[in-house]
């Protein structure tokens, strides 16, 4: 079995609370919202030599090694070993390769994964992963990440007793992240803009493939068109119909790594009209064709 998904498990998993007055209160918007996929997450030992070759994934990846070191690249920077005993956190959307270096391959415990906010927007989003994770803090997210993983893929017969499993194993996992995460500086203004732009997050993470246009999001969001773009600019680094291109390309890689749909079924299931205006815009993304992509899927190896 490959270490990509074939199904993805949804677990809204906060209790809805609320907290009496009429101050609004941001950790209750921010519980409300919150809502965590496991994608997929197993134990694999990898052969040597073994590359994931280039890839930009729609959910986030973490990992740790169990015996013989890993070796992660992002992006430009520098090859990262990553040696038994330490993980890597890496978060949706960043362009990576994992290779085994060393002689006799390497066992991993790994996980995909997202958190998302207000309606769609990445846990890290609001924080900044570390990279590499030292010893030191790993003991316990190696412990909540194996918690989450038997949580998902273990069956109970209690159905109740098993959603309870989940959001304890989930929030212990959350913990660890936020822990061992940097917070951005300007987090308290990010999550009030995002407060007030959930309903047009929500909107788009719905009906990301149907017609949308700049001026219907501002009107949706009840502010003016100036004052929409600097927020939505603001909590997500582009402008609103960029962002929502955004959402149909990550929804598009999701389709590709689930699915076997053609192509062009995919094109139009996430709003794009025109199969060759989707690749060319998937590959400028992505870095590689939506058919190299679904490749990546399958490693003969795995």
């Amino acid at each position: 079995m490959d270490d990509c998904p074939e199904n993805l498990s949804d677990c809204p998993f906060i209790i809805e609370t609320r907290v009496s007055g009429f101050a609004p209160d941001p950790v209750a918007a921010l519980e409300h919202s919150l809502e965590f996929t496991f994608v997929e997450g197993r134990e694999t030992r990898f052969p040597f030599p073994h590359t994931t070759g280039w890839r930009t994934l729609p959910f986030s990846v973490f990992s740790c090694p169990l015996d013989h070191a890993g070796a992660v690249q992002v992006g430009e920077q520098p090859l990262t070993v990553v040696r038994p005993g330490e993980g890597f956190l890496l978060p949706t959307g960043v362009r990576h390769k994992c290779d085994s270096p060393e002689a006799g391959g390497m066992h991993a415990l790994w996980m995909h994964f997202t958190f998302r906010l207000f309606g769609g927007l990445d846990l890290f989003t609001f924080m900044e992963p570390p990279g590499v994770i030292p010893t030191k803090k790993l003991a316990r997210g190696r412990k909540a990440l194996q918690e989450v993983i038997d949580a998902y893929t273990t069956p109970h017969a209690n159905p109740l007793r098993l959603m309870a499993r989940r959001r304890l194993a989930v929030g212990r996992f959350l913990a660890f992240l936020t822990g061992v995460c940097t917070v951005r500086e300007n987090v308290a203004e990010m999550i009030a803009a995002s407060q007030r732009l959930q309903p047009v997050l929500a909107h788009i993470h719905e009906h990301y493939a149907e017609p949308l246009t700049r001026d219907d999001l501002a009107k949706r969001s009840g502010l003016s068109r100036t004052r929409f773009h600097d927020l939505i600019r603001r909590i997500t680094g582009m402008g609103a119909m960029d962002y929502v291109k955004h959402c149909r390309l990550r929804a598009a890689q999701t389709l590709l790594l689930t699915s076997d749909l053609p192509v062009g079924t995919v094109a139009d299931a996430v709003g794009f009209g025109d199969p060759f205006h989707f690749t060319r815009q998937f590959t400028a993304t992505v870095g590689c064709s939506p058919r190299d992509f679904r490749k990546w899927r399958r490693p003969a190896s795995e």
